[in-house]
């Protein structure tokens, strides 16, 4: 794998965030990954987790679950550009 497209196929605006689907594909167009997250308009950073389950569980529940975070024009860049190798190598995860 060369390269990776990211997508984002769905976002909704719910009270003062925004939630969306984050679809990552290979130069095959073969879906590798599907990622959710919530965009921080205060602070310009997207949060992303590897499950809806655990998207909901932070944002209604305040549970720390795991989360990576990445700043909006780190993430323009990737999404405008296409990533060299696999996007999910970019994300550094917390708990």
């Amino acid at each position: 794998m060369n390269k990776t497209i990211i997508s984002t196929p769905h976002e909704e605006q719910v009270n003062d965030k925004l939630l969306g689907v984050l679809i990552v594909k290979d130069d095959n167009n073969n879906i590798i990954n599907t990622l959710f997250y919530i965009f921080n308009e205060e602070s310009e950073t997207y949060v992303f987790f590897k499950t809806m389950y655990e998207m909901i569980s932070n944002i209604f529940y305040g549970n720390n679950v795991e989360r990576s975070y990445m700043k909006e024009d780190i993430f323009d860049n990737y999404f405008d550009n296409n990533v060299d190798g696999n996007f999910t190598d970019r994300l550094e995860w917390f708990t």
